[in-house]
């Protein structure tokens, strides 16, 4: 439960992408490579990402956590951070880089938004073993622009 004067935030969007850049003139965010599915050549599979979120109707000092889970609840990235919302109507836009996420094993993964032990939003994305391309063996001369 917030203290007084705190009010939990929503989360109205989450999303998983290759990187995030931000415009140094503007702060406006551009998200690169959105994706909902991650191909691994094989497993343990690691990974630079990106997460997106963005949260309104909240007040006062909150803590916030993001997650990278696997389908079972495991968290292999967890980061915390406190943030200040002045207003209900404020809206505050994050983009967070995660370097070298380690993925166990295939199947569905999540980007999770909390509030402190409260889920505010979560986002699916599923890792899959790439089909492995047969040895063709060295490519002929004169053949590279074929």
């Amino acid at each position: 439960m917030p203290e007084s004067g705190v009010e939990s935030p929503i989360c109205t969007s989450t999303l998983v992408c290759e990187q995030i850049i931000q415009d140094r003139a503007t702060g406006k965010l551009s998200l690169i490579g959105v994706f909902n599915r991650l191909a691994a050549e094989s497993l343990p599979y690691r990974e630079n990402l990106a997460v997106f979120f963005s949260l309104t109707n909240g007040r006062g000092s909150v803590e916030i956590r993001l997650q990278i889970e696997q389908d079972d609840g495991e968290a292999l990235v967890q980061i915390r951070g406190t943030h200040s919302i002045p207003s209900p109507l404020t809206i505050l836009d994050h983009g967070v880089q995660l370097r070298n996420v380690s993925f166990k094993k295939a199947g569905r993964h999540w980007a999770t938004v909390w509030c402190g032990e409260e889920l505010l939003n979560r986002r699916p994305f599923d890792v899959v073993l790439a089909p492995q391309q047969p040895n063709a063996g060295p490519i002929p001369p004169g053949a590279e622009g074929v």
